[in-house]
């Protein structure tokens, strides 16, 4: 049965021997031992941080994982681009929602105005009538 340390070390090299050996530095040998045995804890969690994409282990991104541009996780994936994408809505939600909140102020402040105008024309077309 495989550890975990062999199932994200398989996730990360897809048992490329030499392409990990490279990458940490050691021999083959080295990475036989540590695939087979019990590696040095910085290396366990280094291949779990790889493995996992850089997502902490509590809940809930215990079971989540990156791979390239997509996350996965338990219920499906989502892109970047979708991600990018709901940022951009949302922004896009917020100006819209004040451009509007402020369009309604300037409306009413408008009529108000022109409610004014409509009054002191009235008060002005009687005193027009008085003189005349």
């Amino acid at each position: 049965m495989a550890t975990e340390f062999q199932t994200n070390f398989v996730r990360v090299f897809a048992f490329n021997y030499k392409a990990a050996a490279d990458h940490f530095g050691v021999s083959l040998q080295t990475i036989y031992r540590w695939f087979d045995g019990n590696p040095p804890l910085v290396i366990k969690r280094y291949v779990d941080v790889m493995a996992r994409g850089w997502l902490p282990q509590y809940e809930p991104f215990s079971n989540w994982r990156i791979d390239g541009t997509n996350i996965h996780f338990p219920t499906g994936k989502v892109s970047a681009f979708d991600v990018e994408f709901i940022e951009q809505y949302k922004w896009s939600q917020r100006t819209l929602t004040e451009r509007f909140k402020n369009r309604q102020l300037n409306q009413k402040e408008m009529l108000e105005s022109v409610e004014r105008i409509l009054e002191e024309s009235e008060c002005l077309r009687l005193r027009l009538g008085k003189v005349i």
